[in-house]
């Protein structure tokens, strides 16, 4: 399981070794590296996030949409201004944000629930009360918690 997400996320074994490390330490992974401690983990992005990856809006540029730009946030919202992860072959023009990882928009495009949960964690970093209040809504459901 750990080859196949340092090789799924374009990181290093040994970074995914010493994060996989870290998650059990701070109890939001199991012991047995199998299971995620999804109340944990739903309390920590809801709290914590927006603290150890804070939004870093840049210029406007070319990337992949984000935020209220992507689904599943832009069933529910119509944006004012487009969020985008820079990303040189990237379709939307729009505001950019850093995303949590450099590699993100590499690796988006094969895992499209991992591009659903990353759009509604940038809500919850950059997103207004009622935007992040539906992020919540949408992770809870897609964590079954």
């Amino acid at each position: 399981m750990q080859k196949d997400i340092a090789d799924r996320g374009q990181i290093s074994r040994a970074a995914t070794s010493i994060a996989m490390k870290r998650l059990i330490d701070i109890k939001l992974l199991a012991s047995d590296r199998q299971q995620v401690m999804k109340r944990n983990f739903l309390d920590f992005l809801i709290y914590g996030l927006p603290y150890v990856f804070p939004a870093q809006l840049g210029a406007v540029t070319k990337g992949i949409a984000t935020h209220l730009t992507a689904i599943p946030m832009s069933e529910h919202f119509s944006a004012e201004r487009s969020y985008v992860w820079p990303y040189a072959v990237g379709e939307t023009i729009g505001q950019s944000i850093l995303p949590i990882y450099p590699s993100v928009p590499d690796i988006i495009g094969n895992e499209p629930e991992l591009y659903y949960a990353l759009v509604l964690i940038d809500t919850l970093r950059i997103g207004q009360a009622r935007e992040r209040k539906k992020a919540i809504s949408l992770l809870k459901k897609l964590l079954a918690v």
